[in-house]
């Protein structure tokens, strides 16, 4: 399928589907008159690059992943299991420390009402 199609099933821009190309997510496909053209595999790709997004995978982490999931004698089920394990350690580590940054406000805005006292 063209790009156009391609960008409507996805709901990626123009400029997103040619970035997600250029970093290496779709492979590189051109018909004979020079469009671009996209394989039923590139929107299972960009389905899976939507999904890590939602879990808060960086794209590098997607990208490393995606490849990772194209081989799957290689990228057993406990592997896919660690690798999300991972990020939901780093999640809740980014947890503990928004809610220090919070707490940190709340001090401050304390300390900052008991002036106007």
């Amino acid at each position: 399928m063209r790009i156009g199609e391609f960008s409507a099933k996805t709901k990626l821009s123009l400029d997103t589907v040619r970035f997600y190309e250029k970093v290496g997510f779709f492979t590189k496909r051109r018909q004979p008159n020079g469009y671009r053209s996209y394989s039923a595999e590139d929107l299972e790709t960009a389905e899976v690059i939507a999904c890590g997004k939602l879990m808060g995978f960086s794209l590098k982490e997607i990208l490393r992943l995606s490849k990772d999931l194209r081989n799957p004698t290689n990228f057993t089920a406990e592997m896919r299991v660690g690798a999300l394990e991972a990020k939901v350690r780093e999640v809740e580590t980014q947890i503990l420390t928004l809610e220090n940054t919070r707490l940190a406000l709340q001090s401050k805005i304390e300390s900052v009402r008991a002036e106007i006292s």
